[in-house]
């Protein structure tokens, strides 16, 4: 199944944010499905339902063609990452952690809690983050005072 996906790295204070769900064993950075948008309207969109926040878009980082599955769906993704950053003076950068609701009509479970912390170099380095690639950039991208120029990158399960 093609899959088009609108994700935000938000970084404040050496820090990014990340989150996870009660399903899963693994954190990945907020963001989600393009549905007839572009992927920074799908990304505005996204983070006012996952944050309830609207959002200020920058660059697009790099992209990362991603091959997973689900049960029995195999996914064919491709993944837009852009620097995000968040209304000046926003509460949730004085936030370490916080959860949010997010609502999925489309799906059977229409209620879905996202934990979300601000995670720092160390403390990433020992998490599992989906995909694996995405653990990788977000290392290079705390340790580097500049923003890097783009990059096209591929995970494959």
């Amino acid at each position: 199944m093609k899959h088009t996906r609108a994700c935000a790295i938000i970084k404040y204070q050496g820090k990014i944010l990340l989150h996870r769900s009660e399903e899963n064993d693994y954190y990945t950075v907020p963001g989600g499905g393009v549905e007839r948008e572009t992927t920074r309207e799908a990304l505005l969109r996204e983070m006012k339902e996952e944050l309830g926040k609207l959002v200020k878009i920058g660059d697009l980082l790099f992209l990362i063609e991603n091959y997973f599955s689900i049960g029995e769906t195999i996914y064919d993704a491709i993944e837009f990452y852009y620097q995000v950053d968040l209304m000046e003076g926003e509460d949730l950068y004085a936030k370490p952690n916080f959860t949010t609701i997010e609502h999925y009509p489309q799906e059977e479970q229409d209620i879905h809690a996202l934990h979300f912390e601000w995670i720092d170099y160390a403390t990433l380095q020992t998490l599992k983050v989906e995909p694996a690639i995405l653990k990788e950039k977000l290392i290079e991208l705390l340790q580097c005072a500049e923003q890097p120029s783009f990059k096209a990158l591929e995970q494959v399960e």
